[in-house]
């Protein structure tokens, strides 16, 4: 396989493996125009933070629908995926990592650092998750899907 510079990282085993400190990617080196191209129900891939995913299976079981998938998939989505997630949901889904992106830059996310953490609790709804709620309707579940 061929090795790709992706971008910096801060992570301990990054510093292990190369003195400057570049993650070196066993994938392939994806460029925006590729990137683009799978931005279609059942072939979908997203960057985050220069990774590129492909999220076309995982769109089944996305706790907030594949509609959002569907919308968001072909770009850059890295605003978007912190604006709702938590860096350990990429080490999580890691499996679906299938590259990096060729114009990834520095990484400025570090799951250590406390400035990333926003002051807002974030969790799902339990009218989303299957359970009664007085205050969601029908609407709500078909604006969902």
């Amino acid at each position: 396989p061929l090795w790709f510079r992706c971008r910096q990282r801060s992570d301990p085993l990054t510093s292990l493996l190369t003195a400057n400190r570049l993650t070196l990617c066993t994938m392939a080196a994806i460029t925006s125009s590729e990137l683009a191209k799978h931005a279609r129900p059942g072939d979908m891939w997203m960057a985050i933070d220069g990774d590129v995913y492909d999220v076309s299976k995982f769109a089944r079981i996305h706790p907030g629908g594949a509609k959002v998938l569907e919308q968001l998939a072909g770009n850059d989505v890295t605003t978007e995926f912190y604006e709702l997630h938590r860096h350990e949901v990429l080490t999580k889904y890691k499996r679906l990592k299938i590259g990096c992106l060729e114009t990834a830059e520095d990484s400025t996310r570090s799951p250590d650092d406390e400035s990333n953490i926003s002051s807002i609790p974030f969790a799902e709804l339990p009218a989303f998750q299957g359970q009664i709620s007085p205050y969601f309707k029908q609407s709500h579940t078909c604006f969902m899907e």
